[in-house]
């Protein structure tokens, strides 16, 4: 497992919370996304951006070229996951603070948008038809799957279809496979 941050501080809090005599098969690199040059191409099975990183890459071009250096990374048959806020979520989901609510969530595509949870600052918010019809054209990988966060039944129940989950979920999980 490769393990990789540009923040030296992150980098230093996994390192004493998963200390190499315990996890001897755990390294961490420093490095951005959106340059991976360092690590040899063809070489995960799976590459994760947790959390919703990739959406708090700067701007679009850089959010692109992290895609493809992830792409670049993978074995053929590899997998990207990666999760995103989903701005079609933004106007009805209870889910949403009522602060962030935008009729902006109804036009298509994507944009950067004041985040009020997180500290603030822009972020990506696409819509999930946008976010897989475009990871698919800057990839050319195959999405394979979505998933949610399911906390009860009605999440369970509008988790089942994607054209459901996109005005629920703030935020989806996608796959896609070389």
């Amino acid at each position: 497992v490769t393990a990789v941050d540009r923040s030296t501080g992150m980098l230093t809090a996994a390192r004493n919370t998963f200390p190499q005599s315990r996890f001897p098969t755990l390294t961490f690199v420093e490095a951005d996304a959106t340059d991976l040059t360092m690590i040899a191409d063809v070489s995960f099975d799976v590459v994760f951006f947790a959390m919703k990183t990739v959406d708090y890459i700067e701007t679009y071009a850089l959010r692109t070229q992290a895609l493809m250096q992830a792409k670049q990374k993978l074995v053929e048959g590899g997998q990207l996951v990666f999760s995103s806020h989903n701005k079609s979520a933004y106007l009805f989901s209870p889910k949403v603070q009522h602060a962030d609510r935008t009729v902006s969530a109804l036009t298509r595509g994507y944009h950067y948008m004041k985040e009020s949870v997180v500290g603030g600052g822009e972020i990506f918010k696409g819509s999930p038809d946008f976010v897989i019809a475009d990871t698919t054209r800057i990839t050319r990988m195959r999405f394979i799957g979505y998933a949610c966060d399911t906390r009860n039944k009605i999440d369970r129940l509008f988790a089942k279809r994607l054209w459901l989950a996109k005005w629920w979920f703030p935020y989806v999980i996608y796959a896609f496979v070389k």
